[in-house]
């Protein structure tokens, strides 16, 4: 996000949606009905009106490099696909098995887990290790920021993205991918409201509420409704088997 700015980013991140359709489609073979892929259109243009709007506001004071735009923007789009694929693999995991036997919530994050700890612990001894002194100790002098400070954040951090994890993976477990990128979209929603809320001031009129927020938010809110009161989706090889049936 630091390449590309918030508004970039917040674009490319809620395309998720888009995203989790389109991989669901591909690799789970599932359809979603007529009023579910309405509903995807309706918040997809909530979502686009405003990233268009944030990029616009935050456009005069850019200035970002081509080439670390070209890069945030392809990094934004891959930790958006490993967000979409993480419930689609877990859908795939237990399509074809009983009930009864389906991965739970809680042995799909532990999974993740032990796999982002062994990726973490990488990062930390190949990159931040050796640079220590420029990445903490430094940083932390010139802020005068204690380092049990930094501890305690980190701590509650993860807590906070375990809980927001096993969410997570509990919505992709019961609503599959595409009811996750709609959480997301809704999220933003609440994102803009709140912010709207605690936030707006007449030195930061960006964060008050205008006719494109509420258009925006009215679209998410819309899209939200349709989409939960919509027939569920179809797997393509179960729509097959019927058609074979009835033959």
């Amino acid at each position: 996000m630091t390449k590309i700015g918030a508004a970039m980013y917040q674009i490319i991140y809620s395309s998720g949606l888009v995203w989790a359709a389109i991989v669901s489609r591909v690799v789970l073979g599932k359809v979603p009905s007529l009023q579910q892929g309405v509903a995807i259109l309706i918040v997809t243009a909530g979502l686009v009106l405003n990233g268009v709007k944030m990029m616009a506001a935050s456009a005069p004071s850019s200035g970002v490099p081509a080439s670390d735009l070209l890069t945030g923007s392809l990094l934004t789009l891959f930790i958006t696909l490993l967000f979409v694929l993480m419930p689609v693999l877990a859908e795939l995991a237990n399509k074809d098995l009983p009930p009864q036997k389906h991965l739970s919530s809680a042995e799909i994050g532990n999974t993740t887990a032990r796999v982002g700890l062994v990726v973490l612990t990488v990062y930390m001894l190949v990159y931040t290790l050796p640079a220590w002194d420029s990445l903490v100790t430094q940083p932390l002098a010139t802020t005068g920021t204690p380092l049990v400070t930094v501890v305690v954040w980190y701590l509650g951090s993860a807590l906070l993205y375990s809980l927001h994890s096993h969410l997570f993976l509990e919505t992709g477990r019961t609503c599959g991918a595409v009811g996750n990128g709609l959480v997301n979209a809704v999220r933003s929603a609440s994102v803009v409201l709140i912010g709207a809320a605690l936030f707006c001031a007449p030195e930061a009129q960006n964060l008050c509420l205008d006719q494109s927020k509420m258009i925006t938010v009215s679209l998410l809110v819309l899209g939200g409704i349709v989409y939960t009161t919509a027939p569920a989706a179809t797997y393509i090889t179960a729509a097959k088997k019927d058609v074979k049936k009835t033959q």
